[in-house]
């Protein structure tokens, strides 16, 4: 790509990450999953009060924390204060097959409340097939992410809310398993491997762009993970090297 009479190379990067299962009975615990850095603005500590609040009302549920950050030690207090000990694991952050790992073995994910355009997080979730409890509404959330059939949208500031979003998932595990249907679809026709790179390639083609030097993600983030073509959707991005 030429700008201001530089030449820019083009690399394709493909990632996928392993489909998930859902336990389709409302007695086993719904599993939560956050990724990403854990400090203020995030809405960590309302879905703590969320969550506290849909335990106290009988919901099973876990739910793990994938990060650290200036607010880990504080957070981690204040789960422990609520008497959520049992209930959120901190484990840190997580990289290739742990972190494919973790999200084979999550129900719902949760996408922060900050102003952050597009997630790497939400992703990961998406071509794992997992719904969202989604608190933020900006345009890049919205352009993959509709209300009601790919996750639940909530007011990031009002726990209750959060409960409610919790409560109903884990409670109608058959609309958990519709959602997670749609956001298989929606990554195998949007955004599946060979679509995103036939557009790329089309697209660098139009402009003239010197054919795409394609680098294998999924082998550096999954680290020996089995891809499925049947269920392991995959996320594919193209940016300038």
């Amino acid at each position: 790509m030429k700008s201001n009479n530089a030449e820019w190379p083009v690399v394709s990067h493909v990632g996928g990450i392993p489909a998930t299962t859902h336990d389709t009975h409302a007695k086993t615990p719904l599993r939560l999953i956050y990724i990403g850095s854990v400090q203020r603005g995030k809405g960590l500590y309302e879905i703590l009060r969320g969550l506290e609040y849909a335990s106290v009302s009988g919901i099973k549920v876990r739910l793990v924390i994938a990060g650290r950050g200036q607010e880990y030690a504080s957070l981690k207090r204040f789960s422990e204060n609520l008497g959520l000990g049992k209930v959120v694991s901190f484990v840190g952050p997580v990289f290739g097959a742990d972190k494919a790992a973790l999200l084979q073995s999550s129900d719902v994910m949760f996408l922060p409340a900050d102003a952050e355009g597009l997630p790497y997080a939400m992703l990961d979730g998406m071509a794992a097939g997992i719904p969202f409890i989604v608190m933020q509404r900006n345009r890049a959330i919205r352009d993959l992410i509709i209300d009601g059939v790919h996750g639940l949208f909530v007011d990031a500031d009002d726990p209750y809310d959060i409960c409610w979003a919790i409560t109903r998932m884990a409670t109608d595990r058959e609309l958990l398993v519709r959602m997670d249907a749609e956001v298989r679809t929606h990554m195998a026709t949007r955004y599946f491997i060979n679509r995103v790179k036939e557009l790329s390639e089309s697209l660098c083609a139009r402009h003239k762009i010197p054919k795409l030097k394609e680098r294998n993600m999924y082998s550096m983030q999954v680290e020996g993970g089995r891809r499925s073509d049947r269920g392991g959707i995959a996320a594919a991005t193209v940016r300038l090297a």
